[in-house]
């Protein structure tokens, strides 16, 4: 059975005591030890929300000598885990290599139509991260024009098609671009298209990452030029 002291007089450490291994080999256990503030007044409180059942608080044993607590804030925000299982795991921003990078998160991400020259339509895409962020490098991507709002149905082929109009490069180096383009964006992750297409048929364009999808505003004929 663990208890902590009342009262602490002395600011020097916070003991608990609690049982060993039997009844007759009690030891200290658990010791708080405190260090100089900046200012008197600056104390530390550690106390509980309401709880709805009791509970118990584990530590497990770190393993080393030296171990940190990880807070949702401060110093201690972030630590280096080298194994872990996690069986659900909600990120907003997930960065990960041996230099973290964030990673693209195709719901952040944009693709925005809007009229351009004659029979054009302007497209342009902005990769993000989980933090709305836009991503700061080149990757591949590809836009692909569908008649259905979830992507599924291709749509018919435009007179001429897809071209990157700036800050990126295409990859199709020949290959027909009527229906969809692969490229690569600029190294801020962006990347402007032009769709021309004389009979401005109404469409969706999906955005394909390698992780997801993003699928714009319908286009109208509004949205070419």
């Amino acid at each position: 059975m663990s208890f902590f002291k009342d009262k602490v007089q002395s600011a020097a450490s916070l003991e608990a005591c609690s049982s060993g291994n039997n009844a007759e080999d009690a030891v200290t256990a658990i010791k708080v030890v405190p260090v100089a503030n900046a200012a008197a007044a600056n104390i530390m409180s550690v106390t509980n929300a309401s709880l709805a059942q009791a509970s118990v608080l584990t530590i497990p044993d770190p393993g080393a000598a030296t171990a940190n607590f990880v807070l949702d804030t401060g110093t201690n925000a972030t630590a280096t885990i080298t194994t872990a299982t996690i069986t659900t795991a909600n990120v907003t921003n997930l960065k990960y290599g041996a230099t973290p990078v964030a990673q693209v998160d195709p719901a952040s991400c944009t693709i925005t139509a809007a009229a351009g020259a004659a029979n054009t339509s302007t497209i342009t895409v902005q990769l993000k991260d989980g933090a709305g962020t836009n991503i700061a490098r080149s990757l591949p991507f590809t836009v692909y024009a569908s008649s259905a709002a979830n992507g599924l149905t291709l749509a018919s082929a435009a007179s001429t098609g897809f071209s990157v109009a700036s800050g990126g490069l295409s990859l199709n180096n020949g290959a027909a671009v009527t229906t969809s383009i692969c490229a690569v964006t600029s190294a801020t992750g962006g990347c402007v298209l032009s769709l021309l297409d004389t009979g401005k048929q109404t469409s969706y364009l999906v955005l394909v990452l390698a992780n997801g999808v993003k699928i714009s505003a319908q286009l109208s004929a509004g949205s070419y030029g």
